[in-house]
């Protein structure tokens, strides 16, 4: 990418070349909004100099260091991006705000790292460990406060996939007495985020399309846990945090415990314990969240006796599973036996 002519923004002070570092979409919430460059692939580009903050203070009364859009600098910083990301979530938490901000910088993050793993790269991947550890220590058993928030724009795969980690933690720590510095918990937190990466292989016009697919289009739908495998397994070399758990949840979420689901037609105990979970809460989120022209969202009740009820009364998920799901969300299940 051809480097963006230099842009400074408020005093002006020429900077020496190779000490400034980026500040990506994700972390534009903290600032203003004039504050950015969209560069020539589309991508949000606001750098500044290495070891200055841009405190919102500072903007307010217009005391901004310069910025310079520089894109070969981008890898580099990220470690102190998710430094300053960590910090805001500090600050967030610890002044009782609403969740929905925090939510929609952890959306933004989530969706431009999934969008740069479809693209073979990991090094936002390898921040997430650490953030999903902040956030464990932040939020423990009231992760289902994510999930009750949505930000202020089109529900998307990232705020999809923050959906679905929350009501999978939700799960673990409540049905399973998982505690928030478990390793497995999580695991099991970046396998639920991490399960749909394989939708950036998907035509987004099909992704998002409002009205119900063809049945070509489906067939292309279907390829996406294949799709997710793929990613991750190619990127499993470079991250460590990539384990087994996690390629079997993006692969097999779509599977049925009665062998009718896709893409490996597993049955039964063949599905483990976290990718039924996963897939519950995958199924749960879109219908509970996403509107489409051919079907309104549904209520969690509605959910419940309309879909996932009948779809376990004929076996499509197990039975002790499903009810823990439930529970774990706070209701009842009705007349199914362990």
């Amino acid at each position: 990418m051809m480097e963006p002519v230099p842009m400074p923004v408020g005093h002006g002070e020429k900077p020496s070349s190779l000490i400034y570092s980026p500040v990506r979409k994700s972390l534009l919430t903290f600032y203003d909004k004039p504050l950015y460059h969209l560069g020539p692939k589309g991508d949000y580009l606001l750098y500044k100099k290495s070891g200055i903050e841009l405190d919102p203070e500072r903007i307010h009364q217009g005391r901004t260091p310069p910025l310079f859009a520089r894109a070969d600098e981008r890898v580099e910083a990220i470690p102190e991006m998710q430094k300053q990301f960590v910090k805001f979530i500090n600050t967030k938490t610890s002044e009782g705000k609403d969740v929905v901000e925090v939510k929609t910088i952890i959306s933004d993050w989530v969706g431009e790292t999934i969008e740069e793993m479809g693209k073979g790269e990991v090094a936002l991947m390898k921040t997430l460990p650490g953030i999903i550890d902040v956030l464990l220590q932040k939020y423990g058993a009231n992760f289902l406060a994510f999930a009750k928030e949505i930000p202020n724009y089109d529900y998307s795969t990232a705020v999809h996939s923050v959906n679905t980690m929350a009501y999978v933690v939700n799960y673990f720590v409540r049905q399973n007495g998982m505690t928030t510095d478990d390793q497995r918990l999580k695991t099991c937190a970046l396998a639920a985020l991490l399960h749909d990466v394989g939708k950036q292989k998907i035509d987004q016009a099909i992704i998002f399309k409002p009205a119900k697919l063809t049945d070509e289009e489906w067939k292309i739908m279907k390829t996406h846990p294949r799709e997710g495998y793929n990613i991750l397994k190619s990127l499993q070399v470079k991250d460590n945090s990539i384990t087994g758990e996690v390629l079997d949840a993006a692969l097999h979420h779509h599977e049925k415990a009665d062998g009718s689901g896709y893409p490996d037609g597993l049955k039964g105990e063949q599905i483990t314990e976290l990718t039924e979970v996963v897939a519950l809460a995958d199924v749960f989120d879109a219908l509970t969240c996403d509107e489409r022209a051919y079907r309104a969202k549904m209520t969690a009740s509605q959910v419940f006796e309309k879909v996932l009820l009948p779809d376990t009364k004929i076996g499509k998920y197990h039975t002790k599973r499903y009810n823990n799901f439930v529970n774990s969300l706070g209701f009842k299940p009705a007349n199914l036996t362990m």
